[in-house]
Parts: C-alpha cells; sequence; structure tokens
C-alpha cells in the first residue's frame, strides 16, 4: 500500500461525512478526497460508493493486522456502509476499532455502539465518549470533537432515571467543550430543539436555537428549517424583531420552497405598524428592567 496519511487528515473527514448522521446531521466529503483519481478508496468512499472502496481496500491488504491504522478504520468505515448490510461486517468493523489504538478508533467504535449493533449499546458509547473529551488536544481533532453531539444525543433521550431538566444540564454542561463553532452549533441546536419539544422554558429554546443560527449551517435545508423554527419560536415567545428577521432571511435564501406563502403571510403581519410599535414598546421596556436589575 501507498504511505498513508494521517488519521485526521484523510479518514476523519471521510468518517465525518459517513457516520455522523446525529438529529439529522450530514457532513460533505472533503473536497481533498473528491478530487482524488477515481480508482483510489478515499476518492469511492468520497463519492459514497463503499462496495467499491471495500473491494478496494480489501485488495490493498487493509483488513490485514499489519495494515497502517488509518486504512484499517477507513475499511471498518466502509463495511459499515457497503451493501448488502450484516452483523457480520458490523462485528468485523467494531474488532478493527477495538484493535487500533488512536482516538478515531475509540470514536469509531462508540459509534458503531451507538448505531450499529444490536442491541444497541448507548451507555457504553456514552462511555467511550466521555474518555475522548478528556483527551488532550480533544477540541482540535477534527472527528473526535465531534463527540459532543451523539453524547448530548445520549444524555438527553437515552440514560433512564434523571429528570429532563437534570438530563437539559448534563447536556448544556458539554457546551464549554465546544470551542469549534460547528460543534458548538450542532450542541445549541440539539438542545434547542430538545427544549421545544419538551415544551420547557421556551425562552431558553430560543437562545440555543438564535445561537446555532448564528453560527449557521452549510447545508441551505438545514439553515432554512432553522429559520423556520426560531421564527415560529421566536413569535411565540413574543420576540417579533427576532422573528421578522428570521422570516425575512428564510425569504432571502429561497422562494420555492413550499412554506413560502405562510412565511410571506406571518411577515406582513408582523411588519403592519401596530405591531412594529408595539414591539418597540417591549423592546424599552425590556431594557428597563435589563437596567433596573443591573443597578440592584
Amino acid at each position: 500500500m501507498s504511505r498513508p496519511a494521517p488519521i485526521t487528515t484523510t479518514l476523519a473527514r471521510l468518517l465525518l461525512a459517513w457516520l455522523l448522521p446525529v438529529a439529522g446531521l450530514a457532513l460533505a466529503p472533503s473536497a481533498r478526497a473528491a478530487s482524488a483519481p477515481p480508482d483510489t478508496p478515499t476518492a469511492a468512499a468520497a463519492r459514497f460508493d463503499f462496495n467499491t472502496a471495500l473491494f478496494l481496500l480489501r485488495n490493498a491488504g487493509a483488513h490485514l493486522p499489519a495494515a497502517a491504522p488509518a486504512d484499517r478504520l477507513l475499511y471498518a468505515g466502509a463495511l459499515l456502509n457497503a451493501q448488502p448490510r450484516s452483523d457480520a461486517r458490523i462485528a468485523e468493523a467494531l474488532a478493527i476499532a477495538r484493535s487500533v489504538d488512536a482516538p478515531e478508533a475509540r470514536f469509531l467504535e462508540a459509534r458503531i455502539l451507538h448505531e450499529h449493533t444490536e442491541p444497541r449499546q448507548p451507555q457504553a458509547a456514552a462511555a467511550l465518549y466521555e474518555q475522548l473529551t478528556v483527551l488532550p488536544g480533544f477540541a482540535d481533532n477534527p472527528l473526535v470533537r465531534r463527540a459532543l453531539a451523539p453524547l448530548a444525543l445520549i444524555r438527553l433521550y437515552e440514560t433512564p432515571g434523571p429528570s429532563r431538566a437534570e438530563r437539559l444540564a448534563s447536556a448544556e454542561a458539554l457546551l464549554p467543550l465546544a470551542t469549534h463553532p460547528p460543534v458548538a452549533r450542532d450542541l445549541r441546536y440539539l438542545i434547542g430543539r430538545t427544549l421545544l419539544e419538551w415544551r420547557l422554558d421556551l425562552p431558553r429554546a430560543r437562545e440555543h436555537l438564535r445561537a446555532a443560527r448564528q453560527i449557521g449551517f452549510s447545508q441551505q435545508p438545514r439553515q432554512i428549517s432553522l429559520l423556520v423554527t426560531l421564527g415560529q419560536l421566536a413569535e411565540e415567545t413574543g420576540d417579533t424583531a427576532l422573528a421578522i428577521d428570521c422570516y425575512r432571511d428564510f425569504l432571502r435564501l429561497t422562494a420555492r420552497d413550499s412554506r413560502a406563502d405562510t412565511i410571506r403571510q406571518r411577515l406582513a403581519a408582523l411588519e403592519k405598524p401596530e405591531n412594529l410599535k408595539a414591539e418597540k414598546n417591549r423592546m424599552h421596556h425590556r431594557e428597563g428592567e435589563r437596567a433596573q436589575r443591573s443597578e440592584l
């Protein structure tokens, strides 16, 4: 085999694309992988042709214990996605991940336990994710730092015992670790949507989603969906200015969305002079309250 690239450049970006469908997340393959020659495993994987990638990697010996760690993990990722999927392939991918001593391997092991094994093992996956968060260089590793979103998902929805408020606090406790903007965005979005789904503290949900919007999604459909959700939540919580801003941004980004007519109607209603005047009065009132609190 040719000399492998470091795990965090070749492998990490591909695994990001393959293994992170958490809360609807999906990342495009790296430009480097997409521009590779069409007969390489990396190029096949980048275009999601996992059967070809698996064939090429196996022919190159990537399944063998003596292969480079990056190639072995790339092979494990291809095993998980190639058709037909089978318990045998999942077991082989898990065994490979466990045989490699690297943070990326622990991430892959956690993803397999959380998403692929039957039965799923979210608590075992969470333990691995938590181990990754305390590693030196965690925030600088493009794959490993993505452990925060699935860990938050497990804490919110797959941790029996604690109350919803306790689970939310546990997920929010991960925010200081999210120093990379896309990771912070994903956490904020997940927590905000959970608060909204559970109908708990809607102003708090609004602020999480507002923070996610400020960072933004590169995928336009996701950004558009966020704008609609945040705009509706802003209306519900009395933040007319934010609702107007979200709806205007929505219409700027798309005119063909099936929700466009409804959004135009909502925007027109919010922009009526009497509504704008009421919002201005509310803003002055809120500023006065903040000033009073600061004097205490």
